[in-house]
């Protein structure tokens, strides 16, 4: 035994905050009159991406939960039901508790839901859906409840889908939280897929940006080198409460990748999976009074090869 008495050394887990304490994340829900409910559509017999949406629910635990499941809910008769824990490949693919654990040290649970397997699963059907997911706190065995956004769901048409956007986006690396300006959401290496269908929504009015360089000889005359474009675009979008516009804010405008279908059918300047970058403020236009709020927001084209050079 050492001459000044034993040492005992041992690694602990450090739990950076109460699980009891926190507050459930809550976007939406059916019978709150001010949440939206976001569209997704799905075709009886799928032979179409851009006809069939999916949605992607990823949700992360702390250190203080010792595991998590994820479950499909929907709403009959005036309260939200329990459908299928999602924890096997029938309606998409399943990722399950501790797939990744981030810097933070906490473990995500996610789902990429196919909501045609959806549409045509005789069980489920058409009507409004949401994800939840229930924590088991590691000390004490109590458990807290997540949800996501509330969507309604329904067969595809021209009409239905007129007047809205799909967005995809890809995320990874870290970013400010959503719901803590303190914290930071991390999503490591990750470069996790979703997308989101948004109503009131138009995207186009396409401009372009130019620049041209010269060489000027010394008679004067000026002969061109080089010539490029940039197009840009107006994405406009409909009265969204603040938790939608956050989340758009931070989730989507601030991705790897952004990819955007528009399905306005008046819309002149219509586009296909075109990717594309936030160029201007994301800026609502807020009103005393109002819950909702109208933004538009300026954006530019991700791939960039409008450019000619003198041969």
């Amino acid at each position: 035994m050492p001459p000044y008495g034993q040492a005992i050394k041992d690694n602990f887990l450090l739990i950076r905050e109460n699980p009891i304490t926190g507050t459930p994340l809550t976007f939406n829900d059916a019978s709150t009159e001010c949440c939206l409910t976001l569209p997704v559509f799905a075709e009886v017999s799928p032979s179409n991406d851009l006809f069939n949406d999916q949605s992607s629910p990823i949700f992360f635990w702390g250190a203080g939960f010792s595991t998590a499941n994820l479950i499909l809910q929907k709403y009959e008769n005036g309260a939200w039901i329990d459908k299928e824990t999602l924890n096997v490949s029938t309606w998409g693919t399943a990722y399950a508790y501790g797939f990744f654990t981030n810097m933070n040290n906490e473990k995500a649970i996610g789902y990429n839901l196919q909501w045609k397997l959806v549409l045509n699963d005789i069980d489920l059907g058409e009507g409004n859906y949401r994800f939840k997911s229930v924590g088991t706190i590691l000390i004490g065995g109590g458990t807290v409840t997540k949800y996501s956004f509330e969507y309604c769901l329904k067969t595809y048409t021209a009409y239905r889908a007129d007047d809205t956007i799909r967005v995809d986006w890809w995320m990874s690396g870290n970013f400010g939280d959503v719901n803590d300006d303190r914290l930071k959401s991390d999503y490591g290496d990750l470069n996790w897929f979703n997308q989101m269908r948004l109503p009131g929504a138009v995207f186009g009015f396409d401009t372009s940006t130019t620049e041209q360089t010269y060489v000027k000889y010394q008679n004067g005359k000026q002969v061109w080198l080089t010539d490029s474009q940039v197009e840009e675009y107006q994405l406009k979008m409909g009265r969204y409460d603040q938790e939608l516009h956050k989340f758009i804010k931070v989730q989507i405008m601030q991705a790897d990748e952004i990819r955007i279908t528009d399905y306005s059918i008046n819309n002149p300047t219509r586009h296909q999976n075109k990717y594309v970058r936030m160029t201007g403020d994301y800026s609502p236009n807020w009103v005393m009074g109002s819950m909702t709020a109208l933004v538009e927001v300026k954006m530019q084209q991700a791939y960039q090869n409008f450019n000619h050079k003198r041969s």
